[in-house]
This record gives C-alpha cells, structure tokens and sequence, in this order.
C-alpha cells in the first residue's frame, strides 16, 4: 500500500489532510484535543486508518502537525 498525504488546513482546534495515490483524492478531519479522525470522503478502510496513524504518531514525536508524508507498507 502506497499513499501520500498534505495538509489541506488547520485551526485552532482541528487539522484537515487530503490523502490517496497517486492523486490526494480523499479528505480526513482530526480533532487535536481528542486526537481521533473521520473521513470526510470515503470510508474509513485500511488506507484511511494508516494515514491517520501516521499522521498522529508524526505528530507526537515532532510535536508540530506533519506538512506531507508518505505511508508504505
């Protein structure tokens, strides 16, 4: 499995990244306070499930919200 993902935006309170390859065809939504996620196209399948945790452990040990990156498993 390859997908990329970018940070489309963030708040205060929340960070939106696209995601997919080759395009970043799909969107997901995190709460910063809870650190949980929801689609906001598509379902939440296996693609979904390892971006969101790439994007949070990133997150935890560089304790900024990723720019871009890269899943491959």
């Amino acid at each position: 499995m390859l997908v990329h993902y970018r940070k489309a935006r963030e708040t205060a309170t929340e960070v939106e990244y696209a995601y997919g390859y080759p395009e970043l065809d799909r969107t997901l939504l995190i709460d910063k306070q809870t650190r949980t996620g929801r689609p906001l196209t598509g379902p939440e399948d296996t693609r979904y499930g390892g971006v969101v945790y790439k994007i949070l452990k990133s997150q935890a040990a560089e304790t900024v919200w990723p720019e871009t990156g890269t899943l491959a498993s």
